[in-house]
């Protein structure tokens, strides 16, 4: 009986938690201007990431697929080995990124902003939760 009861405590308290994401997503009620916006951005995200790797020489593919190297040995010799044409087309990339963000920001209402920095504190306090939790294993494991 006492597990049946825990069971269904159980369930109603995902079900809850279920029901409030939904919800949270939406609250923030993007408009259609508002959503072809971020649906550029990611079209532009996605353009400029396959321009710049059609300008990856083999050397720097062979650094990228390097998996002796840890991530940031990596990402230090690829930009050691960045030519000046794939540096400028990576600031080409980072301003247009900021503008697109520029222009959703500004697009937003202030109910919309409230939410979505509301939204943005309850998921850094899981996320600083989640790598805690992923240090304690690694330090058990060693």
């Amino acid at each position: 009986m006492k597990l049946k009861i825990t069971y269904i405590t159980f369930l109603f308290i995902i079900g809850t938690f279920c029901i409030s994401a939904q919800n949270d997503f939406k609250e923030l009620s993007l408009s259609t201007a508002q959503k072809e916006l971020l649906q550029k951005q990611k079209i532009l995200v996605k353009n400029n990431r396959e321009a710049f790797k059609k300008l990856l020489t083999e050397k720097q593919k062979r650094i990228l697929a390097d998996k002796t190297l840890s991530k940031k040995e990596r990402q230090n010799a690829l930009k050691a080995s960045l030519t000046s044409t794939q540096k400028n087309l990576l600031v080409q990339n980072k301003e247009s990124l900021s503008k697109a963000k520029i222009a959703f920001r500004n697009s937003l209402t202030k109910e919309q902003k409230q939410r979505i920095r509301k939204r943005v504190k309850s998921d850094k306090g899981q996320s600083r939760n989640n790598i805690r939790e992923k240090i304690k294993k690694q330090r058990k494991r060693n």
